[in-house]
């Protein structure tokens, strides 16, 4: 089911797997895939609260399975970008990890 490159031993991480299980964190990394988006944006395309898009977010960049960008407008708000990224390197299984192949 899962396809990895993994010179150890062939197995997901278990904090990865139980983080891209999570229900609202699989939809959040399936909507950013292609393009990044906006916290009101994501929240839209996955029908869920905002607080609950910061709340998978912020668990999302915390491992790294999210990339950020942002800008400052003139008046000084801040502009966010979150896109969800289609290779992760896992340092304790010293393997590249699809996560497409993990969220569809």
């Amino acid at each position: 089911m899962n396809t990895i490159s993994d010179d150890v031993n062939g197995a997901v991480p278990e904090h990865l797997l139980k983080i891209v299980s999570n229900k609202n964190s699989a939809k959040i990394l399936k909507s950013t895939t292609d393009s990044s988006k906006s916290a009101y944006e994501i929240s839209k395309d996955c029908e869920m609260s905002l607080t609950t898009v910061y709340r998978e977010l912020r668990k999302l960049n915390e491992i790294n399975l999210v990339k950020i960008s942002g800008s400052i407008d003139n008046t000084g708000k801040k502009h966010f970008k979150y896109e969800s990224k289609k290779h992760v390197y896992c340092k304790c299984a010293r393997s590249n990890v699809d996560l497409s192949s993990l969220i569809s």
